[in-house]
């Protein structure tokens, strides 16, 4: 009986404490999680304060003091953003057709140079470009200014609003279809002028801290390129138009651009994961759109849980350790000679093709990061294309021949002659029946003879099985 009455004792102090038990358990994980998330935080903090040692800005704040703003007066976006605003744009239906066709005819690889350029063509051209003398008149001063600086506020982080790029497009544009006008009017001293302002218009764009910005400079630039090639084919220019068109391409090569532009997208991913540190509802957009990026349908109960977790749990401090070690091996790409890129690239590419999933952030913005690179240097290729063909031009004025190969340029012509910076041989050059070719293997790293990319049958310069050209076919005794 006793025993009875003792062992109904001991079940009832049981039952009156079997609750703790969860309680306690509950303790334990949150107590593990605190100190998951206390570890990778301080690991964090030790990869930041190594790269604020070499000199790289971190924080959105830090980023937008590093792109600073030139003096009074010396600030050419002023301009460029007045120029922005009078832009007329011919979205009108009566003119949408007829700024098709000059869009068309701006696509030179399309164009035969034997057939002449349609009289009909011509007049539109014209009045476009009248339409905006007054846009044209201030891309023009801005070109002459010295620096350059758009008024964009990067503490935003991922939220920067950057509404000059489409302009800057637009404006590279319009540079190119003057320099058209004044190439078919066999006008060589303002053709030159107009190529010069597409370059300084997408030099504008050179420190801007975002990779965004960077593509849309490579984009900006491609009417230069197509522009220069044009009137290298259909005028001479003198010794002094080719020589200060060389001088002012070689100052637009800068090794340091892609790294500008990485410093922005780091800095705008801190900021995401800042938020992310500080509120879990920071994480509920982000794992619904890695849910909706993975075709995943989740209830918003799910995605909320799912949010909680990855940022209470120290998942998320996870995500930022992963990302930012990812981030210092592009930087230290971004800091490599041109040739050597690619190759480290690829590398990247194949250590981030298994990102675990619930790294969530990096696994949706780091991939992406590696194309950038490639496109990078079909840009660098093709500035030295550029470079090349007019030392080319140089010495055919020179000496009234075409040279043998690009070795007989150097000294006098060129210091040291391009390499391809898709495998670091120098640039390939070779006569043609009429005029000559210079062309790099472009991204798949096969000479294919300089093949061009619209004889395939495509509108894309770097698909594989072509080369990136650039191709000057007059005599020396064309005029």
């Amino acid at each position: 009986m006793a025993d009875d009455q003792e062992q109904e004792q001991e079940s009832k102090g049981f039952s009156r404490w079997w609750w703790m038990l969860p309680l306690f358990l509950l303790f334990i994980v949150v107590l593990a999680a605190l100190g998951f998330r206390a570890s990778f935080s301080q690991q964090n903090q030790a990869i930041i304060d190594s790269l604020h040692a070499q000199g790289y800005p971190i924080t959105p704040e830090e980023v937008n003091a590093w792109y600073s703003t030139p003096p009074p007066g010396e600030n050419a976006a002023e301009l460029y953003l007045q120029a922005f605003s009078v832009y007329v744009d011919w979205d009108t239906e009566e003119y949408r057709e007829k700024k098709a066709q000059i869009s068309y005819f701006m696509n030179w690889e399309y164009l035969d140079r034997s057939i002449p350029y349609p009289d009909e063509h011509k007049g539109w051209l014209d009045e476009f470009l009248e339409d905006n003398k007054e846009m044209l008149d201030l891309l023009y001063a801005a070109a002459k200014m010295p620096a350059c600086r758009y008024p964009i506020d990067l503490t935003e982080g991922a939220s920067t609003l950057v509404s000059h790029l489409k302009p800057v497009r637009d404006g590279s544009g319009l540079l190119a279809l003057d320099a058209l006008r004044y190439t078919l009017e066999k006008d060589g001293e303002k053709a030159a002028r107009a190529v010069h302002a597409g370059v300084a218009l997408g030099r504008s764009l050179r420190r801007e801290p975002l990779l965004v910005s960077q593509l849309v400079r490579f984009a900006s630039d491609e009417y230069t390129f197509k522009s220069i090639e044009e009137v290298l084919n259909r005028i001479p220019l003198d010794e002094a138009q080719l020589k200060s068109l060389g001088s002012m391409f070689e100052q637009e090569a800068d090794p340091k651009a892609m790294l500008h532009g990485l410093f922005g997208e780091q800095s705008s991913i801190y900021d995401v994961f800042e938020s992310v540190h500080n509120s879990p509802l920071g994480a509920v957009d982000i794992i619904k759109g890695h849910s909706n990026i993975r075709g995943i349908k989740k209830s918003d109960i799910i995605i909320s849980a799912c949010a909680l977790l990855y940022s209470f749990s120290g998942t998320s401090q996870a995500d930022m350790k992963f990302y930012l070690e990812m981030m210092i091996d592009y930087f230290a790409i971004a800091e490599l000679p041109a040739e050597e890129r690619l190759a480290a690239a690829k590398t990247l590419k194949a250590k981030l093709s298994n990102i675990p999933s619930h790294l969530v952030i990096s696994r949706m913005m780091l991939p992406s990061i590696t194309g950038v690179f490639t496109r990078e240097l079909q840009h660098i290729a093709n500035m030295r294309l550029v470079q090349a063909a007019l030392a080319v031009e140089r010495y055919r004025l020179r000496h009234g021949k075409l040279p043998d190969s690009l070795s007989d340029l150097k000294p006098e012509f060129l210091p040291e002659i391009p390499l391809d910076p898709f495998d670091g041989k120098l640039l390939r050059y070779k006569l043609l029946a009429k005029g000559y070719m210079v062309y790099s293997i472009g991204q798949d790293q096969a000479d294919n003879g300089g093949l061009d990319y619209k004889k395939i049958g495509s509108l894309r310069p770097w698909d594989v099985g072509a080369d990136l050209t650039l191709s000057i076919e007059r005599t020396a005794q064309e005029k």
